[in-house]
């Protein structure tokens, strides 16, 4: 299911998934392929398993170009530098993976926080660890020389972790947790929210910008 809310701080949800049985959003967040891996096997010297689900043979005409196999090592070395790890890649992993209500949310620029904004949740310690180690993986397979290094929160926490992609940035928790923090609240209602201006700021997690759009 997708929901779209947009309030006064500019704050919009792009993307709310709430079953295992995903709809395409009416409007993808930046393209309306999500493709199963964008990476073509052949290019891949040790893929991880995001890249490994290609189809192959005489299917091949039919597949878009960012996937046809590639025969020219110089043309499959620059189509390669155009695969990124974008908002559309991460959604389509977290999928793969059975992440628990996705919900993406683009964060103003004069923030200058990041991109977008994302909470997952997760049915298991477990499943929080092997979801957020698993896409620092395939970041670190995809990203560029200029990419932003990965910075990971929670590495000895139970029920949270948070990677910070640069232009992304991640919150896995365990169900009990996020409806503790209720971080989409938090980012969507900010000052307007009572139950935020009851919550100690201590409390926040460290990357929460408090108060960042309240009036002066």
């Amino acid at each position: 299911m997708l929901r779209k809310i947009i309030n006064s701080n500019s704050l919009l949800v792009l993307y709310r998934v709430t079953s295992k049985n995903i709809r395409t959003p009416n409007r993808p967040l930046s393209s309306q392929k999500h493709t199963q891996l964008l990476t073509p096997s052949g290019v891949c010297r040790s893929p991880p398993r995001y890249c490994s689900h290609l189809p192959t043979g005489e299917n091949d005409a039919f597949l878009p170009t960012s996937l046809a196999p590639q025969t020219d090592h110089a043309e499959s070395e620059q189509h390669k530098s155009h695969d990124v790890f974008n908002i559309d890649v991460l959604v389509t992993l977290l999928r793969q993976e059975n992440a628990q209500d996705i919900c993406v949310i683009r964060v103003p620029r004069e923030l200058k926080y990041t991109e977008y904004f994302v909470v997952v949740s997760g049915s298991s310690t477990r499943h929080l660890r092997a979801m957020a180690f698993y896409a620092v993986k395939v970041y670190k397979f995809m990203r560029g020389p200029e990419d932003a290094h990965v910075h990971i929160e929670g590495q000895n926490a139970e029920d949270w972790m948070c990677i910070d992609f640069g232009d992304m940035v991640v919150h896995f928790m365990l169900p009990p947790t996020r409806e503790t923090y209720e971080l989409e609240k938090l980012w969507t209602l900010r000052h307007y929210d009572d139950q935020l201006r009851s919550i100690p700021p201590e409390t926040l997690p460290p990357d929460f910008i408090y108060g960042a759009n309240d009036p002066k």
